[in-house]
């Protein structure tokens, strides 16, 4: 079993190839604390990168060229016309939440789920304390256990209480702030099915290729919105141990 807070992600690029099946490997990482850490030490370049408007040019962040779709196998449309309150209205959340869950579903043969889990805004450091000690504090002494060069988390899936914590600045208003969600849905899909892997490192390649694919429906991809490059994601997804 690996230790509880486990499974850093980096700022990733786009991914290509299909995550590894349950059957394929030996570990379960259920108690594995699963965290989307927007890296800052990553190259600016990209290439083959999705999602170019009809002039060639990469969409600017947080500026998709498609603010409505159907989310496929669920009739459900997102769409960024007007503000939503994912965080308030638990019936405009659990909505999203089952048709993000039904869409992965039908979309990566993956089981589909029937609950929900829970969605908490919380700091960067506090999250981050969260992932590296295993302790939800933002206490000076707590922090200070964080080894020096660590990353602030932007998301994380805690597996001992169903919840996913998100940036207090999340809003959801736009496709790239909800991939950050769907990459996370998946980390609750893969510990609600109990699905096993090598490392923590090994569960993150799909979910950075659900991430991709998502940010694709709205005509943007995680190069454009998170300046990330494929060798971080390789490095990011593969056990080396």
């Amino acid at each position: 079993m690996a230790e509880k807070a486990a499974g850093s992600m980096t700022r990733l690029g786009s991914g290509t190839q299909q995550a590894d099946t349950p059957s394929q490997v030996p570990l379960v990482f259920r108690h594995a604390l699963i965290s989307f850490v927007l890296a800052t030490a990553v190259t600016s370049g990209h290439t083959e990168a999705k999602g170019a408007d009809r002039n060639g040019r990469d969409p600017a962040p947080g500026q998709a060229a498609v603010q409505a779709v159907t989310l496929a196998g669920t009739g459900y449309q997102v769409s960024f016309d007007a503000p939503r309150d994912w965080i308030g209205d638990a019936a405009a959340r659990a909505q999203l939440l089952n048709a993000i869950a039904a869409w992965l579903s039908v979309s990566f043969e993956l089981p589909l789920v029937r609950s929900v889990p829970s969605i908490k805004l919380e700091s960067g450091p506090r999250m981050t304390s969260f992932r590296y000690t295993g302790l939800l504090s933002g206490r000076p002494e707590e922090v200070a256990k964080v080894s020096r060069g660590r990353r602030e988390v932007d998301a994380i899936y805690d597996p001992g209480s169903d919840t996913i914590f998100l940036r207090q600045e999340w809003t959801g208003s736009t496709p790239a702030e909800l991939s950050i969600l769907v990459h996370e849905m998946v980390h609750y899909i893969q510990d609600v099915a109990e699905f096993k892997y090598p490392c923590v490192a090994a569960s993150e390649e799909l979910a950075y290729v659900a991430q991709e694919r998502w940010l694709g429906l709205f005509g943007t991809n995680l190069a454009a919105e998170f300046g990330v490059d494929r060798l971080t994601l390789f490095a990011n997804t593969r056990c080396f141990h």
